[in-house]
Formats: structure tokens, sequence, C-alpha cells
């Protein structure tokens, strides 16, 4: 279902063939909704729909991570971009982040775990953490050290590539462990 002024801005391809995820705005772009749609059958079901004050952030459209049995999305409903847990039916299971900063990136969420990785703004605003949240709740920093911290990780959740910088330290990049240990320097740039 889509309004007469409203749009398609995402379709994602799940590992179930019966299944794509499509997400639909409203021409307000205020109102996200986010359905499962059997591409054989046509036949599609809301899974969860997200009203924001002013409009949904582009951001959030590339961040929602959708697994086999949850949905992961970045929200800003509390004044801060946090991150929400649902499971695939749309139903909320728990609020994941609840610091007094903004989420700025989503690196995933790992199903078997219950681990969610993400960049945030943790320390103040100029800076860029990435950070471990545990089924539990418990919140880590993987990079402490001041600066642009980002994250690209393996498929498998187990290891990430580190690249970090500041305004006096060119880009320097690392294997690190889902843990934050630092394994092998890739590239260090220094003279």
């Amino acid at each position: 279902p889509l309004p007469d002024d409203g749009y398609i801005p995402r379709i994602k391809a799940t590992k179930n063939a019966d299944m794509v995820v499509v997400y639909t705005l409203n021409r307000h772009q205020d109102e996200l909704s986010i359905y499962a749609v059997n591409p054989r059958s046509t036949v599609s079901k809301l899974l969860l729909k997200e009203k924001a004050d002013k409009y949904v952030k582009e951001s959030v459209l590339d961040d929602i991570q959708i697994t086999d049995n949850h949905i992961l999305i970045p929200s800003d409903r509390d004044g801060y971009m946090q991150l929400y847990l649902y499971n695939i039916n749309g139903n909320l299971l728990k609020k994941i982040t609840t610091g007094k900063y903004d989420v700025t990136d989503v690196y995933g969420f790992d199903e078997q775990t219950g681990n969610v990785y993400y960049q945030a703004a943790g320390k103040n605003p100029m800076n860029r953490e990435v950070y471990l949240t545990t089924r539990n709740g418990k919140t880590t920093c993987l990079t402490p050290q001041e600066g642009w911290n980002s994250a690209v990780f393996s498929t498998t959740m187990r290891y990430f590539i580190h690249q970090s910088s500041t305004m006096n330290t060119p880009y320097q990049f690392d294997i690190c462990t889902s843990a934050g240990k630092k394994l092998l320097t890739l590239e260090d740039n220094s003279m």
C-alpha cells in the first residue's frame, strides 16, 4: 500500500526468496513504513511504521539492518539518534542505545550473539568512536582514542578494519577483533 503522493525509497532483498523488504515514505517524508512483500504472490505485510516530527533522515534508510529474525532501526524519536531492536514481526524488543549522543553509523547486528556494532559521537560531537553493545545492554567503546574512528566489519562480525585519524595525524588502518583488540597495522601513513 502506498499513498497517492508517496514513494518507495528502498527495496531490499532478504535471504528468504519469498520476501523482499520495501520501504515507503509519504510525500512529507515524516512517515516511514517497512513492509515484507512476497514477490510471487505480491502480498505485503506491514512490519513497522516510524514517524518523525519533521522528516525521516536519509541516513536512517541506509542504516536499517534486517536479519532473519530482527530489524534494527535508528530513530531520533527521543531527541538523539538511537538504536531500537524489533523482531521480524515488527514488535519492539528493546532500545539498544540510551546515551545522550547520536549514533552516526550502523555496522551490523550479530544475530548469534545479540551484539550490535555502531559508530557514535559518544565523547563529544567532534569525535566518532566505534561501539559494541551486547545483548545484556553492556556498551564498550572499541576505539577509545581521540579523533575520527570508523570500521568495516567482516561478514561474520568477528573482525573489522579500523580507520582512524585526527586533526594532526593522517589516516591509519588496523585490523582488529570484534572486541577491539588490534591485530595488525595495515597502513600507518608514517613518512
